[in-house]
């Protein structure tokens, strides 16, 4: 992880860092390791250590709920899909930071633990986090054009990647349920016919 200046032309960037870097306007035109990397850049040492901390809440809490392998796998593919979402705001010069994957892993924690899948926490509690982070990101009107300033970080946050972090993930979780449903109805039907 490291931490660009914002306020520098990108010119004036690391080598690496203009290598990392997430360029909207470009859509698909890009190297696609940039729908990754890019999560690892920021714009100022409290935005990294904003998202260090952020990452080391939500590791607790995978843990505490007891998250299980398709909770990992679902989380894996909304880190380049948070980021694929800002195809739909080329007119970002450029995007750097984790917050997108961060919201898409806080989604698949809270849809967890709302499905009943952490025990022994009560259901209500995922639905509550649930309804706290979709409220949060409402709030940021991740639909207005521009960026929000964040003076205590000194960058400016792009509130549409935090939306993109939350469906990606809501979309993935309830996929990857439904699949998980499906086997098993699947599975209970075959010993069904079995038997008979």
């Amino acid at each position: 992880m490291g931490v660009v200046p914002l306020n520098d032309a990108e010119a004036n960037w690391t080598p690496l860092a203009r290598l990392w870097v997430l360029h909207p306007g470009a859509g698909l035109q890009q190297p696609p390791w940039v729908w990754w990397t890019s999560a690892w850049l920021h714009g100022s040492a409290a935005h990294l250590w904003g998202n260090l901390g952020g990452l080391a809440l939500l590791a607790w809490m995978g843990h505490a709920v007891r998250v299980d392998r398709g909770c990992a796998i679902v989380w894996t593919l909304c880190w380049p899909l948070a980021q694929l979402g800002l195809l739909w705001q080329p007119e970002l010069p450029r995007y750097i930071g984790l917050s997108g994957v961060l919201h898409a892993g806080l989604t698949v924690v809270a849809l967890h633990t709302l499905f009943g899948r952490a025990r022994p926490l009560p259901r209500w509690l995922g639905g509550a986090l649930m309804l706290g982070l979709v409220a949060k990101v409402l709030m940021e009107n991740p639909g207005a054009p521009g960026l929000i300033p964040s003076p205590g970080w000194a960058i400016t946050v792009a509130p549409w990647v935090h939306l993109c972090g939350v469906v990606a993930a809501a979309t993935l979780m309830c996929l990857w349920r439904l699949g998980a449903t499906l086997r098993k109805h699947r599975l209970g039907a075959g010993a069904h016919r079995t038997l008979i």
